[in-house]
């Protein structure tokens, strides 16, 4: 089920630009990591150097995502 909404979502991001990659680094309690980023239309994918990853969409100035 979960497979079939996100493919769902990327189907329908496919009528908006792809992002360019983006690279991030962020400083917290836990050290330094960096990321890396891209998107198709309002969704989002990306990993970080930790090894987690996330998945988000964005809808305006809203954005919503999920780590795993």
């Amino acid at each position: 089920m979960i497979r079939v909404a996100v493919l769902a979502l990327l189907l329908a991001g496919c009528t908006q630009p792809v992002h360019p990659p983006g690279v991030g680094v962020h400083a917290g309690p836990g050290g330094v990591t960096s990321s890396v980023s891209s998107g198709v239309g309002p969704v989002s994918m990306g990993v970080n150097s930790r090894g987690g990853g996330y998945l988000g969409t964005r809808l305006g100035p809203v954005s919503l995502g999920a780590g795993f």
